[in-house]
């Protein structure tokens, strides 16, 4: 490519390396000249796709070396929602998902989007924490806990429990949800007493 005084140049991506995070920008100003591949100004892995418009920083000595500063709104093209008070991030996966954050109501708000494609995962090693001064609301089509559970505090519920197996009761006291027996058992209308616990 030949030498331009341009030194801030728009362009649009024409091919991505996903391995090296580096693209190459064509100028159909510059009789469709392609860089080299360049890399982007980023702290973060959100790589562009072909076709997007861009603006490069490049070297005054020529355009081999440059850096792709950012993507920008085109003609016809306006943010989804805006505001001052708003910092909102597109997960670019062509479904709406996208992350934001209201300032003047102080509110994290993570959308992936109404379709069943679509999922959300989180693993760690170590301990998940999820603290609040107020509520933490759960509404799903069903709900599936594995593992040992501690609850302090009431527990109400607005529907049917249903115990398939197991046991409850405190420790050294438990007895079996299927299979325990009651003392004092007569026939007829008779209530029984307490489940015969474990001495």
């Amino acid at each position: 490519m030949s030498k331009t005084p341009d030194t801030i140049r728009q362009g649009v991506v024409s091919s991505v390396n996903y391995d090296t995070g580096r693209v190459r920008v064509l100028y159909e100003d510059k009789n469709n000249a392609v860089t080299a591949e360049l890399p982007l100004l980023t702290f973060e892995y959100d790589m562009p796709k072909v076709g997007e418009q861009v603006y490069v920083a490049h070297q005054s000595n020529g355009v081999e070396n440059g850096v792709v500063l950012c993507r920008y709104w085109r003609d016809g093209e306006t943010p989804v929602e805006s505001g001052p008070q708003l910092w909102r991030k597109e997960l670019r996966d062509d479904s709406g998902s996208h992350i934001k954050f209201d300032r003047d109501t102080h509110t994290l708000f993570v959308d992936v989007a109404d379709s069943p494609d679509v999922s959300v995962s989180i693993k760690a090693a170590g301990d998940v924490a999820v603290k609040t001064a107020k509520n933490v609301s759960i509404e799903a089509e069903y709900i599936k806990i594995k593992g040992k559970i501690e609850h302090e505090g009431d527990y109400e519920s607005t529907g049917k429990v249903k115990a398939v197996q197991g046991e409850f009761g405190p420790d050294g006291q438990t007895v079996t949800i299927t299979t325990h027996k009651h003392k004092g058992v007569t026939t007829g209308t008779s209530n029984t007493s307490e489940p015969v616990r474990p001495s």
